[in-house]
């Protein structure tokens, strides 16, 4: 089984292991210093001001070929105090990222009239948002940053006009129909107002949850969105359809399906960037010859249409190679040969998804990425639907799924390496914001090895941790085959020993590519594992797919041809049972499909819907991959 594979996004180079050392080093080697403030420096010192907090900072946009020591010898700010404030640079600033730069005690200066605030920009925020939050139009916050667009970026920083007068409409309301899973932070993200509008507009939200059909009144301007997605969509934001067949796709209209897949014909080898590949394996595609998978997946997008027509459904299907590249994908954007589609799905690639997303989303149209774990942040589209969650995505709903009331203990046990560095901070922050919402809460314990520490270190402090009469849930957020080959190793040795029949164990989906792990200690373990994936061979509707691909193709279906079967039966079945909105409905709109059941959140502002459907996978000694219900 092949899954995602996210291990080069941290690979462990000397470089970046000199450069960890080098910022250690100089952090403290600034500590306790006092430092001295040239006349000159502060003199020169320009940039904008913003007070966040108590603090005061100056900000600062970071240039090509910038680095942490010049910035931090123009200001006159140590770097570890520059570093301190800006977690992000721990790997290196980098061109583009915007800093906060402390500004010393003696230097801050009382609120300076400029006739602006700053804001700087947090996650979720619009324009639109921002201009309710300061009373500001947003022509205005446009006007006073030269915006030529409505787009804005995480950590930029706003210049908010003061002494302005809203222009905004008067308030009207939108009712939402509270979905499968929704609760009041994504609602209000969603229609771009604050979660204490929607609790004053609803007061009864303040003594009970949100439960599945509860109506929300949301305030909103008479426009109801942001300029930008006002236009997008063609006017305010309407109340979700009643989700009936009143709206379906008539069963005799010819429905237009276009396939964007790089196929590369004519090509035995793809030539692409590894920043740039994230398909259902999850691996990249080096010298691969990547055109295999897409006919694969293409394949079983024609299995999928036999069944529908095989039921008098009219369908006409258009296939593009897009070749990876975005000069081709450009050239069938703007030939418009797409404007009658009503369903497209690819391209694969981030890029030359973006660019025919946002032509599908002037028109409307339903776009799926089939394929990729990552699409583009800034895209702004309601009407795109990423099929294969991103791997922190996965790592988030484990723990939702996981950590539940009336778990009383959790360990995790990392191994402090630059390559599972990020991977094991996010599965803590994942963690301990679950532990919040729960009551009790659990307690978490955080084992940190040392890379390389010799196993005999470990052993008596994983016997210290390990409690035969306590449930505990132990995770291992581990990419590092012999530290987790090593680390089970002593598990099973203490399950022998003290009989941990209470201990859960819960690794990365990366561990089903490891080649020498012990099978037998996985099952010993009931070692749980997780993936968007699983395909169940006892199935009847499986059995049948692989023996009409057998007898069509005469090869076996991998993985790309269960996916394709699988998004085209469920896209089409929602279009054919619901009509071109049957986004509204998905939270209720259930289908069998061979390898994925997908579960549709919406992840951005009015923006993209990604799938958060998740297997938990267990081995057993006896049946091998079980999954859990």
């Amino acid at each position: 089984m092949r899954l995602y594979d996210f291990i080069y996004l941290w690979t462990e180079t000397v470089c970046l292991e000199m450069l960890r050392a080098t910022v250690l080093f100089i952090a403290f080697l600034f500590v306790g210093v006092v430092p001295l403030y040239a006349v000159g420096v502060v003199d020169s010192i320009t940039a904008p001001r913003i007070t966040v907090g108590a603090e005061e900072f100056w900000v600062h946009p970071v240039v090509k070929g910038e680095t942490l020591y010049a910035i931090s010898r123009k200001y006159g700010v140590p770097q570890a105090t520059i570093a301190a404030a800006n977690p992000q640079i721990y790997y290196g600033v980098k061109e583009g990222q915007v800093l906060r730069i402390p500004i010393p005690e003696g230097l801050r200066t009382k609120k300076e009239n400029l006739g602006y605030k700053l804001h700087q920009v947090k996650a979720g925020e619009n324009l639109y948002a921002i201009s309710r939050l300061y009373g500001v139009p947003v022509a205005d916050i446009r006007k006073a940053n030269a915006l030529i667009s409505d787009t804005i970026q995480l950590n930029e920083i706003l210049r908010i006009p003061e002494n302005t007068v809203s222009t905004a409409p008067e308030a009207a309301q939108v009712i939402h129909d509270v979905q499968k899973g929704e609760g009041v932070y994504g609602i209000s993200k969603r229609y771009g107002v604050t979660q204490e509008a929607i609790l004053e507009a609803n007061p009864w939200l303040r003594e009970r949850q949100l439960e599945l059909g509860d109506k929300l009144v949301i305030p909103q301007s008479s426009a109801g969105l942001p300029d930008s997605l006002a236009n997008l969509l063609g006017g305010g934001i309407q109340p979700p359809m009643p989700c009936d067949t009143a709206a379906a796709f008539p069963k005799w209209k010819t429905l237009n399906l276009v396939l964007a897949l790089p196929f590369e014909l004519g090509k035995t080898q793809a030539t692409v960037s590894e920043d740039e590949v994230y398909d259902i394996s999850g691996t990249a595609a080096r010298g691969m010859a990547a055109n295999t998978r897409y006919l694969d997946f293409y394949q079983g997008v024609l299995l999928a249409l036999n069944d529908y027509r095989l039921k008098g459904y009219n369908i006409r299907l258009t296939v593009f190679d897009t070749q990876h590249s975005p000069t081709v994908v450009q050239k069938l954007v703007q030939s418009d040969t797409l404007k009658h589609a009503n369903l497209i799905i690819g391209p694969v690639f981030p890029k030359n998804l973006s660019l025919v997303s946002q032509y599908a989303a002037q028109r409307r149209i339903p776009i799926v990425s089939p394929l990729s774990g990552k699409i583009s942040a800034t895209d702004v589209n309601p009407f795109l639907f990423q099929a294969n969650p991103s791997f922190y995505t996965q790592l988030k709903t484990l723990v939702e799924k996981t950590v539940k009331q009336g778990t009383t203990r959790i360990i995790v046990l990392r191994e402090e390496s630059l390559a599972d560095l990020e991977m094991a901070d996010k599965l803590e922050e994942f963690l301990r914001a679950q532990i919040q919402r729960l009551n009790p809460p659990p307690t978490l314990e955080v084992l940190r090895y040392p890379k390389g520490e010799a196993t005999a270190k470990r052993t008596p402090q994983l016997r210290k941790l390990i409690d035969a009469e306590q449930a505990t849930k132990v995770y291992i957020p581990s990419n590092s085959e012999p530290f987790v080959s090593d680390l089970l190793g002593q598990l099973n040795a203490l399950s022998v020993l003290k009989k941990t029949d209470t201990v859960e164990i819960y690794g990365m989906s990366r561990w089903f590519k490891m080649r020498n792990l012990d099978l037998s200690q996985l099952g010993t373990l009931r070692v749980t594992l997780f993936s968007p994936f699983y395909v169940d061979y006892q199935s009847r509707e499986v059995r049948d797919f692989i023996d009409n691909y057998r007898a069509l193709y005469r090869c076996e279906p991998t993985q790309f041809a269960f996916q394709g079967y699988d998004v085209v039966k469920y896209f089409l079945g929602a279009l054919y049972k619901y009509g071109e909105n049957f986004h509204y409905c998905l939270s209720r709109y259930n289908v069998p499909l061979l390898q994925n059941y997908f579960d549709f959140r919406a992840s951005q502002d009015l923006g993209s819907y990604e799938s958060r459907a998740l297997y938990l996978l267990r081995f057993d000694l006896e049946q091998g991959l079980v999954p859990l219900k």
